[in-house]
């Protein structure tokens, strides 16, 4: 049977002359009214009409669902101040869900934990990032846990979040993370004097050291961009007037990801405390399915046939 019009003709007897495939400059200028005609240059199946100026015309997809690909990470945990443990990641989640055409999602890009400036003041947790809408389950990445500080266990243990907060001054015990997002945090040192590391999607963070900073855990890596990055570390813990380390790197200098860090811990007396990093959702969708509708103003960028969207604020996708 015919597609159009007219039915084909019945020279066109087989799968492969009926959809038959080229470039554009290739297409037939004269077929039968409903040959098909798979066009290499465009990806998209058109039709001979006939109609003069446009013999070939395009057919509309079937509106199918289909699969989008997302990295979430949650705000990095902020540092305890004086002798701090250091901020703990964000959680990190990778995965992919069914999208039904039209649906919109909403994605929330969750702020990193605030650091005090007064002793014996520890961190504050960082936010959670999520995806919901359309008829998916919604997906949350925890905010990472922030840094003990100095003084009594009240202030001392770390806070748990995606990855666990590392413990403060005067045995400060370490925070918890999420199982499948992140990591604990490290205890400070058993003598004191040294805050543990935040906890890292990729490791735990580092036992405080006396007289030492410490790492936070590492983070982990993620190719969904089509470029290997590190996301979500953890924040190293400071000794008892520890140098202050750029925020986003451990004393060592490796850095901790681009995005969903923990802020690193401060010494004491007065070092500049830190706050966490914000975390990111990333959206990885077939060129050929991608809408182009969204808000928040995502970072389009392509990589072979996927389109990348990577939010660093809040928006949606509409499928």
């Amino acid at each position: 049977t015919g597609i159009g019009a007219t039915a084909t003709s019945a020279s066109l007897a087989t799968t492969a002359e009926r959809v038959r495939a080229g470039s554009s400059g290739s297409r037939p200028t004269v077929a039968e009214s409903g040959s098909l005609w798979y066009n290499t240059d465009t990806s998209t199946l058109e039709v001979y009409t006939g109609e003069s100026g446009a013999l070939w015309s395009g057919l509309t997809p079937a509106l199918t669902p289909y699969n989008i690909d997302y990295l979430v990470v949650g705000g990095g945990g902020g540092a305890g101040f004086d002798v701090g443990g250091g901020g703990g990641s964000g959680g990190m989640l990778t995965g992919n869900f069914l999208a039904s055409p039209s649906g919109i999602f909403t994605v929330t890009v969750g702020g990193g934990g605030g650091s005090s400036q007064t002793v014996s003041v520890r961190g504050t947790s960082g936010q959670n990032s999520l995806i919901s809408g359309g008829s998916i389950s919604t997906v949350t990445a925890f905010g990472g846990g922030g840094g003990g500080s100095y003084n009594s266990p009240s202030t001392a243990n770390g806070l748990d979040g995606g990855s666990g907060g590392g413990g403060g001054h005067s045995n400060g015990a370490a925070g918890s993370g999420t199982i499948g997002q992140g990591n604990n945090g490290g205890p400070s040192a058993p003598t004191s004097w040294g805050g543990g590391g935040g906890g890292g999607a990729g490791g735990i963070g580092a036992t405080g050291i006396s007289g030492q900073n410490v790492l936070g855990g590492l983070g982990a890596s993620s190719d969904i961009t089509g470029v290997s990055t590190l996301y979500a570390g953890g924040g190293y813990g400071n000794l008892d007037g520890g140098t202050v380390r750029p925020t986003g790197q451990n004393y060592a200098g490796t850095v901790l990801g681009v995005y969903g860090y923990g802020a690193n811990g401060t010494g004491s007396p007065n070092n500049s405390s830190y706050n966490g990093n914000s975390g990111v959702v990333i959206l990885k969708v077939l060129t050929s399915r991608y809408t182009g509708t969204t808000t928040g103003e995502p970072t389009v960028t392509t990589n072979g046939s996927d389109t990348i969207l990577t939010y660093t604020s809040s928006g949606t996708y509409t499928a």
